[in-house]
């Protein structure tokens, strides 16, 4: 779809493939002095280019005030499946008697968007908190929530998404504007002074897949940022999330220490539990007013320190990694000023104007922060961190950086140094604004707002934030859907929702409180998590919809190789029962023509096309989870069925004449599904009798650990 750009009486159309995609779009300039100028438009200018992302029409329209001191320059570069939009501000120089104004620092550059046509469906994601967003489904724009990050909205058939940039100065972020219909993109440095500029807005893709679009919108945003290989897809995914893990911070809060870490560790080595990381979360430091002192752990929580803790840990109770947690700032607060710290490593911090002392705004003053205290923990066996508060860097440093200068570096000096000392692995966490996720080189982040355990209503925002959030988030990173609790009301649909997310999977349950059963669904007898291939989302015919207030289940997808997944959900605030329908359709990308369709919690198994609609109907707290599996020979394996992600758990299959053979990663419940009954079947070379459940047949090697060798052959009619 090559967009094409209109000059009008009324503002700037954008139309795509012919259709109009938005209209009345007009600029703004508000100054640090408080005028604020509607400038005309006085040149357009239409070229053609070619660069990475390919061929494209460049469209430039030039604006300026009455007097003509300055010009505005809107740039709209439109290849064929994606926009990218620019703004570049260049005033006249005056004497040296003459004061040049800047940009106010907030809402310096504003452009209304009167319409954006006939919208039948929308979902935008805003920050709900500084930190944190969630999604949005009103189709009228003037209501659209400040801080606006992702909005998608759909025309007739046809889907349109636009993702604001935040650049190495400027950040981008929609707002409704309060007229009927209409929307702002406000672009701001967060600091004032700007007399010229150039700088990279919003992206914009459009077509009849909805799931395509962030990521075009994510390549053609980081491509624009000189910035091409920092997608999801060209990061690495740190080995220890590949299993599972334990956090200290709904066990303990602040009152975290050793001895109960400890005696956490005892509980799940007596439980047989294979957990393989622990972090130990806020609370550890040594601090005053929530200000960090210094680097060494609270001497009454922690009196020998790190060392001697993470080195039992390691060997008595069989973790492979211990990690810890941290702000991007020391602490909430920043470094204590009147701390050793403050002395020691003067030269990497700064005071800011708030009375904050922090890591320096330079990357070259941060890194030396990070790297020292990296060095540290490193020291006493720690493997990665866990960074909250990351989206505290406007109140830090609002007023007296740009926004988008101090979250890169703020990020490149980080992630230095836990590439250097901790081989990249760190969990990025409160960390949702659009100058953190335009800067990250990691690979993991959280995805949505913390678990309440006592908040009776959690779950359902929880599972609204992370289904929705990972719409817009997936494309830059592997998504963290946060720790839960296995021994809780809601303990189950939070497992489940966990097993579909696609990545870290964690708990954080007091001391005796572990509920095994909760856990043996999601791993193997070694800790591995059965991981889906890709952070999970909601399907199409929800990603318009609030199922919190339709009475709809709320429906995950994802893929494990050629095998769909889609996880169903009550998470209707009024606690009324939800009906809905899943096929193999709900998966994207999903090939074949007829499928196995298992359901975990029933245990029934049949076969039906790909077009095929199956009737769903969920109760309050209540849940469904689907496997898609293609059919294409005489079995199809499922995987092990005692597993919430059955298929994650071959390791490889095949077909040969009436043979099937099956590499497992370890041993459970084997189930496939066949129209008629095998001959014989062996497990690990020894002959078993298969049992026969709802549609489908199985062989339990519960008692086996590690691999297993499955081979079922000649296959005779059901008796």
């Amino acid at each position: 779809m090559m967009y094409t750009i209109e000059s009008t009486e009324n503002g700037l159309r954008i139309f795509g493939a012919d259709r109009l995609i938005a209209e009345g779009i007009c600029p703004s300039l508000t100054f640090d002095d408080g005028t604020t100028v509607f400038p005309a438009l006085k040149d357009t200018q239409e070229m053609f280019d070619r660069d990475r992302l390919g061929a494209s029409i460049r469209y430039a329209f030039t604006y300026s005030d009455a007097d003509e001191t300055f010009a505005l320059t809107l740039t709209f570069t439109c290849y064929a499946d994606v926009l990218v939009a620019s703004a570049a501000l260049l005033a006249k120089k005056g004497g040296v008697s003459v004061r040049q104004k800047g940009l106010a620092a907030f809402g310096g550059l504003r452009l209304t968007v009167d319409s954006l046509g006939d919208v039948n469906g929308l979902m935008a994601n805003y920050l709900h908190k500084d930190w944190w967003t969630r999604p949005h489904f009103d189709v009228n724009l003037a209501v659209l929530p400040p801080r606006t990050q992702s909005l998608l909205w759909r025309s007739g058939e046809t889907y349109h998404h636009l993702l604001p940039v935040c650049g190495d100065v400027f950040k981008t972020e929609l707002c409704g504007s309060g007229l009927e219909g209409g929307f702002t993109i406000l672009t701001a440095a967060y600091t004032g002074g700007y007399s010229r500029f150039e700088t990279v807005t919003f992206v914009l893709a459009s077509g009849d897949n909805p799931f395509d679009l962030p990521e075009r919108n994510v390549a053609a945003g980081m491509q624009a940022l000189g910035k091409p290989f920092q997608t999801r897809e060209h990061k690495r995914y740190p080995e220890p999330f590949e299993y599972l893990g334990w956090c200290s911070w709904d066990a303990f809060y602040h009152q975290v220490n050793a001895d109960g870490i400890l005696a956490k560790a005892a509980e799940l080595q007596e439980k047989g539990l294979p957990f393989r990381w622990f972090i130990v979360d806020d609370g550890w430091m040594t601090s005053r007013e929530t200000r960090l002192t210094t680097f060494v752990p609270d001497p009454e929580k922690f009196p020998a320190g790190f060392a001697p803790l993470i080195d039992r840990l390691k060997d008595e109770y069989g973790l492979e990694w211990v990690g810890v947690w941290h702000t991007l700032f020391g602490y909430w607060q920043g470094v204590d000023p009147d701390g050793p710290l403050a002395k020691t490593l003067a030269h990497a911090l700064h005071m800011t104007l708030s009375g904050r002392l922090a890591p320096g705004p330079e990357a070259a003053k941060a890194f030396a922060f990070w790297d020292a205290w990296h060095a540290e923990l490193r020291g006493a066996g720690v493997d990665f961190v866990k960074v909250d508060c990351q989206s505290g860097l406007p109140a830090f440093w609002n007023h007296q950086r740009a926004i988008g200068d101090v979250a890169r570096n703020a990020h490149g000096a980080l992630e230095a140094s836990v590439g250097k000392h901790f081989d990249g692995t760190v969990i990025n966490c409160m960390g949702m604004a659009t100058e953190n996720i335009w800067h990250r080189t990691s690979a993991v982040t959280r995805n949505s707002d913390d678990f309440f355990p006592k908040d009776p209503d959690s779950f359902i925002e929880h599972a609204l934030q992370n289904a929705y959030n990972a719409y817009y988030h997936a494309p830059l990173m592997w998504l963290d859907w946060d720790m839960w609790w296995t021994r809780h009301d809601n303990a189950a649909v939070h497992a489940m929702m966990r097993a579909v997310s696609g990545g870290p999977v964690y708990v954080s349950d007091r001391v005796g409180e572990t509920d095994a059963a909760q856990i043996w669904p999601l791993v193997l007898s070694d800790g591995r998590l059965l991981r889906c291939d890709l952070p999970g989302m909601a399907t199409e015919d929800c990603l318009l919809r609030d199922p919190s207030k339709a009475a709809i289940p709320l429906k995950l997808w994802n893929r494990v190789g050629d095998v769909g997944v889609v996880a169903a959900f009550n998470v209707n605030l009024e606690r009324q029962a939800v009906s809905g329908a899943v096929g193999p359709a709900d998966v994207p990308g999903l090939t074949g023509e007829r499928f196995v369709v298992y359901e975990h919690f029933s245990r029934k198994a049949q076969v039906v096309n790909y077009d095929a609609r199956l009737p769903v109907t969920l109760d309050a707290n209540q849940c469904a989870l689907y496997l898609f599996a293609p059919v294409v020979g005489p079995c199809t394996p499922l995987g092990l069925v005692d597993k919430y992600i059955a298929p994650a758990a071959i390791a490889d299959w095949r077909s040969v004449a009436e043979r099937t053979l099956v590499l497992l990663l370890d041993g459970g419940i084997f189930a496939w599904a066949a129209e008629r009954k095998a001959t014989w079947v062996l497990v690990n070379g020894e002959r078993v009798t298969p049992g026969q459940g709802d549609g489908f047949f199985f062989v339990d090697c519960r008692d086996i650990e590690g691999l297993v060798w499955i081979e079922i052959a000649g296959i005779s009619p059901v008796s």
